[in-house]
């Protein structure tokens, strides 16, 4: 290895790094030799060098030693260990280029105090709460400083949607975005997630589910007047949770689409017990006849594929603001 030209040792190392799991398997190749270390630590950028904190590991011993390289912060799932850890990488937002949280509500709150000023290189998001309680959360309107410029994954599981409007308002760079078993405590329209839609024009999937059959419904019962359509010109992927009484708030929502570009569309209902009536109607209307039961790849659901002609599409509930999507999805969890 030692008569290997510099760039070739790069190549190497690079191919390595990218097949592995192991956020720390830099650290072994810089412990071979002082020319690996030299190599390595001086060309952090171009093999995406970051250091992973947890609450479990000695973050401010680790940020004492290493050069100043991104920080991936996570905890462990559910409870936080030592809470210093995380807060110590958090002091440093500046250098966050990942964060991925499992907690509940109560410590979500508690962290973010040291959350509330931007994170200017927070690339990736993820955020589970753990509240099996229902506990309210509240979050600042200065969470993340209320600005994510480079945000390109956002993953939020049990987030109320009140409390990341700001942020998602801001957040022009996204590709993906997931918001799962949202427990809003108040009615959140249609126009409202597609007016902090609007600013992603590079959004490619997205996903979008509420906790209960009952936040699909308009407090007053009545549909709004029709307002522009937010463009999604990159959107490819769109999954929705569609529980009971939730097809008529899918019709607004879409309505307020415009996705060019749309390719699948996944209608996942996961109440019980399964609405039959509501969803066959959403079937006959969109495909006619023309379906059959596949057998879904999970264990855990069953699926309908469709590969109706494109008139069937036409004039439509809700894809009649869309093109035909390669691949229409309605799934049941078991």
């Amino acid at each position: 290895m030692d008569v290997l030209p510099d760039d070739v040792l790069l190549e190497i190392f690079d191919f390595h790094l990218k097949r592995t799991e192991d956020m720390d398997a830099w650290h072994t190749l810089i412990h071979v030799c002082r020319r690996w270390r030299h190599l390595v630590l001086s060309s952090s950028r171009r093999l995406n060098l970051r250091i992973f904190c947890t609450d479990k590991r000695p973050v401010q011993k680790m940020l004492d030693i290493w050069p100043p390289f991104p920080l991936v912060v996570w905890n462990s799932l559910g409870v936080l260990v030592h809470e210093d850890d995380i807060i110590a990488a958090l002091e440093h937002p500046d250098r966050v280029c990942e964060i991925g949280f499992d907690i509940s509500s109560e410590t979500l709150e508690s962290l973010s105090v040291a959350m509330e000023v931007p994170f200017p290189e927070l690339k990736t998001l993820e955020i589970k709460l753990d509240d099996r309680l229902g506990r309210e959360l509240f979050l600042p309107d200065t969470f993340l400083g209320g600005f994510t410029p480079r945000l390109r994954s956002l993953d939020l599981d049990g987030i109320p949607f009140s409390t990341v409007h700001k942020l998602l308002s801001s957040a022009s760079d996204l590709v993906r975005l997931s918001i799962w078993d949202v427990p809003i405590y108040e009615y959140v329209s249609p126009e409202e997630i597609a007016t902090c839609l609007s600013s992603m024009t590079r959004l490619e999937s997205m996903y979008i589910g509420f906790r209960h059959p009952r936040h699909y419904r308009h407090p007053e019962g009545r549909h709004p007047s029709p307002r522009p359509r937010t463009v999604l010109p990159a959107l490819t992927y769109f999954g929705f949770k569609c529980p009971q009484g939730a097809v008529g708030y899918l019709e607004d929502l879409m309505a307020c689409l415009d996705a060019p570009l749309l390719g699948d569309v996944d209608i996942i209902n996961t109440y019980s017990p399964f609405d039959a009536e509501e969803i066959d109607w959403l079937i006959q209307v969109h495909v006619g006849s023309s379906s059959e039961f596949l057998p879904h790849p999970s264990p855990l659901s069953l699926s309908k594929r469709f590969d109706a002609p494109v008139s069937k599409f036409r004039d439509t509930m809700c894809l009649d603001v869309l093109p035909l999507p390669r691949r229409f999805c309605i799934s049941k969890v078991l």
